[in-house]
């Protein structure tokens, strides 16, 4: 599972992305930060943001044919461990 921080996403090298919109979640979460790139088959998302992390999961009945963007739902909120 690929992580992503911020604006800055850490993933496995692939020889392809998918462009992935994350809906929900917090509405500080600015539209830059909601446009990110994926690898295919990639279920969950985790992005750190205001002292914790925004989790989506994949919505697989939005996804666009074709290698098209995919969408993802906020899910849940969890703090950062100190």
């Amino acid at each position: 599972m690929s992580e992503h921080f911020g604006t800055q996403m850490s993933v496995p090298t692939a020889d392809r992305t998918l462009d992935a919109v994350l809906h929900g979640g917090p509405s500080s979460l600015t539209p830059e930060q909601r446009l990110i790139s994926v690898p295919p088959g990639q279920d969950t998302v985790k992005i750190e943001h205001c002292g914790g992390y925004e989790h989506f999961h994949r919505d697989e009945a939005g996804d666009a044919q074709d290698g098209g963007q995919v969408d993802y739902r906020w899910v849940r909120r969890t703090r950062i461990a100190e």
